[in-house]
């Protein structure tokens, strides 16, 4: 046999090698299912998912910045409503012990 024989037979098992193979990777794709549209309808669900995550993960920054205005809030609240009982407890306390008007400021510090 010719180096040119050689070089044909070698190359001949090559592609024959790559076309069962190609054709036993078709032949499995299509066994389960994975045909085009499916492949594309997956693409698209994981594309939908990642979207989906990213909404959700959007979503809870907004919330979380949300959460850190309320208390925020709250806490500004939480110290108007401190100074109006003071205020109430120093009129209360002037009534009790007898004290002329005019009632005390309002103080502005606790």
């Amino acid at each position: 046999m010719g180096t040119t024989q050689v070089v044909l037979a070698i190359i001949g098992a090559v592609l024959g090698s790559s076309v069962i193979s190609s054709a036993i990777t078709a032949g499995v794709s299509w066994r389960l299912g994975v045909r085009g549209d499916e492949r594309a309808a997956r693409t698209d669900e994981a594309t939908a998912r990642r979207d989906t995550i990213a909404d959700r993960d959007d979503l809870i920054d907004q919330l979380q910045d949300e959460l850190v205005q309320v208390r925020t809030r709250l806490t500004a609240v939480e110290r108007e409503q401190a100074l109006d009982q003071a205020w109430a407890r120093t009129l209360v306390d002037q009534i009790y012990r007898g004290d002329p008007p005019p009632p005390r400021p309002r103080p502005t510090t606790l």
